[in-house]
Formats: C-alpha cells, sequence, structure tokens
C-alpha cells in the first residue's frame, strides 16, 4: 500500500511496485470496462483521527488495481446500486469488512456475487 497522505491513503493505480495518484472515484467511474472485480479490506490505520470503514481495491483486466479508502460501506453501495455500471462484478470481502457488514443492518450484500477474502 502507499503511504498515507494527511493522514489518508490517496487514490491511486498501481502496476506492480509503480503507481499514479488519481484525483477521485472518477478515474474509476470513466474505466469502467476494465474492472475486473472488487475487493474489500479493512482499512490501515490513519494519523488524523478519520478512519474510513475499508479501503476497496478493483482489479483491473491490465494487471493495474485501483486503490482508494472509503468512508462508509453504505456509500459503496449506494454507488454500487445508482450506477448500473458495475452491476455483475464480484465483490470479495476480507472477513473483517465481512463482519462489519453483517453487524450493519442497513447494509445487505449479494451472497451470489461475494466471496470471503482469506486473511
Amino acid at each position: 500500500m502507499s503511504r498515507p497522505v494527511g493522514g489518508l491513503l490517496p487514490s491511486l493505480v498501481r502496476k506492480g511496485h509503480f503507481f499514479t495518484r488519481v484525483k477521485n472515484l472518477g478515474w474509476l467511474m470513466r474505466n469502467w470496462k476494465i474492472v475486473e472485480a472488487f475487493d474489500l479490506y479493512p482499512h490501515p490505520p490513519t494519523k488524523n483521527g478519520f478512519q474510513p470503514e475499508f479501503y476497496l481495491v478493483a482489479r483491473l483486466r491490465d494487471g493495474r488495481t485501483y486503490e482508494t479508502g472509503y468512508s462508509s460501506l453504505e456509500v459503496f453501495h449506494d454507488l454500487l446500486s445508482r450506477s448500473r455500471i458495475f452491476a455483475g462484478v464480484p465483490i470479495a470481502y476480507h472477513p473483517k469488512v465481512e463482519a462489519l457488514i453483517k453487524s450493519e443492518s442497513s447494509w445487505k450484500k449479494n451472497p451470489k456475487s461475494s466471496q470471503v477474502l482469506r486473511s
């Protein structure tokens, strides 16, 4: 993972050890056709007191990854439900994120399109 900027990890596109910072989720939305899968991990600790709920890794068909912190599982769910461009993209959950989802009654995941990541 990248070094935190202002306590938060920046959104970035990575290929091996090389990465490019991107401004925001707009990059992912513009490149939706090459998204292969989403992986959700616990977010690393931050220094500024603001702690996102999870870290999103979008695996791309060309071998790169898009990586960013998300402040809320509900916000991510809203993105997926409002934007049909990611319909059918598999989502894998780290066990700690899976436990967080189970504890939040407002966030329902589709078990047919997900799997739990091994730690």
